[in-house]
């Protein structure tokens, strides 16, 4: 996910980072009905997050216990200051080498076959 978001966000043929990611934080109060359609869509996108990591669980890529909703917190915010990073000019490979980091951060899978 974040090595593709890395191949994504600094594309040569498009603006870079993700527009639903940057756009619209801060705004005029005249701006408040695309500030809360861009949040809907961050907060629809971290729902998804949650779905497909239940969707994990259930397959036996994650742990039971795994903390889905953190899990998709912290993916969500890694995702938002990639690409705030693109939009301020990190190269790809900048952000290939934290989509590598993060490959640590990731529950692991129940080990098969393992003795409770």
């Amino acid at each position: 996910m974040t090595t593709t978001a890395a191949s994504q966000f600094t594309r040569d043929d498009q603006p870079a980072g993700c527009m639903i990611a940057t756009a619209v934080t801060q705004c005029a109060p005249n701006q408040a009905r695309l500030r809360d359609l861009l949040t809907t869509r961050r907060t629809e996108a971290q729902a998804a997050l949650v779905t497909r990591l239940r969707a994990g669980i259930t397959s036996g890529d994650l742990p039971a216990e795994a903390d889905i909703e953190a899990t998709a917190a912290f993916y969500s915010a890694l995702l938002r200051g990639m690409s705030l990073l693109a939009r301020d000019g990190a190269p790809r490979e900048r952000l290939l080498a934290i989509a590598d980091i993060d490959l640590h951060a990731w529950p692991a899978p129940p080990q098969s076959g393992s003795i409770s």
